[in-house]
């Protein structure tokens, strides 16, 4: 628990000020290094599960992908929003698979069948592993990337601070009131009173944030409660993602490169999914709503 701490205490006041930085150039180099880590991570998961992703594949795509994305975002800022404008919302297919992905593994563990369906080992199984862990890491970590370019500092900083809050008041109610377990075959410690608790207790963290930082929000009280909502849902989505396929391989964490708290991914598997979510709904309020 020290340690933990510690290495809180280290890295958490860098984060800050990273994310609060006029130049969003440190944030993004910073965010791609962590991505590709984040994808490194994720085939060490597989490959403890006998799997043999294609590593110079993965990587390579994802790096295309991330430098692609924020080259093209950098010289057209408004490229996602016309593309939104005009209907063509193809940034949210990959994410459809990944939830159907991510729903057909809880399936085949409560089952206890999916060592059947998996036991042939074919370069195609690594092909198809190897691509998902892009689509996983690299496609959703994307708009972690753009993130600050597009929506400013303030709104970077409230994306992480949600999903922040949301993380530690889920453990802190269910640690205290956790008596029903919804996930046991995926996460036998979380619980439905943490993830009531920490809804409430992030609604109220960014109620009081608002009131604190009112200069600096563009948002309503109903808006700030529908998005900390939404965010407190898709970061124990997040979570619970990354906990399948952790539970599937049979690993703790996704590695030990930082001290007390596991990996990258285990870090950052809840901002996967919060990123994309507040990212559209603060387009959908930019176009819609004019705000």
């Amino acid at each position: 628990m020290l340690r933990r701490v510690i290495t809180a205490a280290i890295i958490l006041p860098l984060l800050i000020w990273i994310i609060l930085m006029e130049s969003s150039v440190p944030y993004m180099i910073v965010t791609a290094l962590a991505l590709v880590t984040g994808l490194l991570e994720f085939y060490g998961i597989m490959r403890a599960r006998g799997l043999r992703p294609l590593y110079w594949l993965g990587i390579g795509s994802e790096v295309l992908f991330l430098a692609a994305i924020t080259i093209a975002t950098r010289e057209h800022p408004r490229a996602i929003e016309l593309i939104c404008r005009c209907g063509l919302c193809f940034f949210w297919w990959p994410i459809f698979l990944i939830f159907l992905t991510t729903a057909a593994f809880f399936v085949f563990i409560c089952r206890k069948t999916f060592k059947q369906v998996i036991d042939f080992d074919s370069e195609v199984l690594n092909i198809l592993v190897s691509i998902f862990g892009v689509l996983y890491v690299g496609f959703l970590g994307s708009y972690l990337v753009i993130f600050k370019s597009f929506m400013g500092s303030f709104y970077l900083f409230l994306l992480f601070f949600i999903t922040w809050v949301y993380d530690s008041a889920a453990y802190l109610c269910g640690t205290i009131f956790g008596k029903h377990h919804p996930w046991p075959a995926i996460s036998p410690k979380k619980t439905t009173e943490g993830l009531i608790g920490g809804i409430i207790l992030t609604v109220v963290s960014v109620l009081i944030l608002r009131v604190v930082a009112q200069n600096e929000f563009t948002l309503s009280f109903s808006h700030c409660v529908i998005l900390a909502v939404l965010l407190s849902l898709a970061s124990q989505t997040g979570d619970l993602t990354e906990s399948v396929f952790k539970r599937w391989a049979g690993v703790k964490d996704s590695s030990a490169i930082i001290p007390g708290h596991g990996g990258i991914l285990d870090k950052i598997d809840g901002l996967l999914f919060t990123a994309p979510v507040m990212f559209w709904y603060l387009i959908y309020l930019m176009i819609f709503m004019k705000i």
